[in-house]
């Protein structure tokens, strides 16, 4: 995951600018966890455009979470990594894809270990993903916590911000 968040940095560092909370606040707070502050970023420069906004969420059981919300043409280019067609399923780990509320996901988990990482591909062409690495969760306590986000509003917030920052 550090790998993977590592590229994601390089895709958007060309012409990286800081975003205010006024311009990203699209992650939420969540019922029963300590949220850290958002970190947001966002780039514009030719025709490529592009913001993601990371959060942290403890749980007082030890669960812990980490979100980004990413969205624009560097997006793109890491939605296609992610849609490969590979499955994976042993005791020990599992790599699938699903359909949830009608959105693509991917699910990498490690069952023993109770971690795991998930993709929700919330829109294609301009992408959006939401991504969130979790511990001390099973695969499908996730996705009930993952939705208080409104993945609806994050899609209006999302395309409302890559529209405001067109050339």
């Amino acid at each position: 995951m550090k790998r993977f968040l590592f590229v994601l940095f390089l895709c958007l560092s060309p012409l990286v600018v800081w975003a205010s909370k006024a311009e990203l606040s699209f992650l939420k707070d969540l019922a029963g966890w300590k949220a850290s502050e958002p970190h947001y970023l966002k780039y514009a420069g030719g025709e490529q455009k592009a913001f993601y906004i990371r959060r942290f969420y403890e749980r007082g059981d030890g669960a812990r979470l980490e979100v980004l919300f990413a969205g624009g043409t560097q997006g793109e280019k890491l939605a296609q990594t992610l849609k490969g067609r590979l499955e994976v399923e042993t005791p020990d780990f599992i790599l699938k894809y699903r359909q949830i509320d009608g959105y693509r996901a991917l699910i990498s988990y490690a069952p023993k270990e109770k971690k795991g990482f998930v993709a929700i591909f919330l829109k294609d062409n301009p992408s959006l993903l939401l991504l969130a690495r979790f511990s001390s969760l099973s695969d499908e306590e996730i996705w009930p916590i993952l939705k208080q986000l409104g993945w609806s509003g994050l899609i209006s917030q999302g395309l409302a911000f890559l529209k405001e920052e067109s050339p």
